[in-house]
């Protein structure tokens, strides 16, 4: 998360998100335990995430794509899945509401309508 904001806010991907991202991420980690612990585990998650932002980046180098090109794939796979989940809805909202409708008509029809004040 701290990676993709600041990448996003930057335009860009580079490294430098990974690691400010790791080293952040563990210095809250270790926050309860002094500052010691904090500088060790800023260095720590930012090695480790130096690691991973190499392999990440080397990884999308390879495959010719940007972070930015994923994020949109993504965003449309996820418009895509609403748009699918909000037709399935109104499919089944408008099968139901037919029944419902239709007996409500009936029951109308059969006991005529009546208003709320004369209903004890």
């Amino acid at each position: 998360l701290i990676a993709t904001t600041i990448s996003v806010y930057r335009g860009d991907t580079s490294l430098i998100e990974y690691v400010s991202a790791g080293a952040l991420t563990g210095a809250l980690y270790k926050i309860d335990m002094g500052i010691p612990a904090i500088v060790v585990g800023a260095g720590l998650g930012a090695a480790l995430s130096a690691i991973g932002g190499i392999l990440i980046l080397a990884i999308l180098k390879v495959a010719g794509v940007t972070m930015e090109d994923i994020r949109q794939a993504l965003y449309k796979l996820k418009e895509a899945r609403e748009d699918q989940l909000n037709q399935a809805l109104e499919k089944s909202s408008k099968i139901k509401n037919n029944e419902l409708a239709q007996h409500h008509k009936m029951l109308i029809a059969e006991e005529g309508e009546q208003k709320i004040e004369d209903i004890e």
